[in-house]
């Protein structure tokens, strides 16, 4: 007598392509979970999928450098001479104002080719 043995397929679960192994632990107040909660749902995503998504997609941008710092503070100075000349305008006239803005302006252009990396 012979016995016939089939092979069963395993049932389940199929087995994931890539294994998230790497667990984070993230604090929230219980808004900010709420919020994050429901923009998941909004979304048709679990918690952990949407999260995984932001993670990924979002674009966040880096802070000022201290250069960058420097020219804002020196562009706004710039903004006030500015302020400045128009109430000597007001006052002496233009010729004396013209020798005053374009002396500015060539400061501000140099300011906005370093901003860019024009140097």
């Amino acid at each position: 007598m012979t016995t016939i043995t089939s092979k069963k397929k395993a049932g389940g679960r199929p087995v994931a392509a890539k294994k998230k192994a790497t667990i984070v632990r993230v604090r929230f107040d219980k808004e900010q979970y709420f919020i994050l909660r429901h923009k998941a749902q909004k979304a048709g995503l679990n918690f952990s999928a949407y999260l995984r998504q932001a993670a990924e997609v979002t674009v966040i941008k880096a802070r000022l450098t201290p250069e960058e710092r420097d020219f804002i503070r020196k562009l706004v100075g710039m903004a006030n001479n500015l302020n400045q000349l128009v109430k000597e305008f007001k006052q002496a006239g233009i010729l004396k104002t013209a020798a005053h803005v374009e002396g500015l302006r060539d400061k501000v252009d140099q300011l906005l080719k370093l901003l860019r990396g024009d140097k």
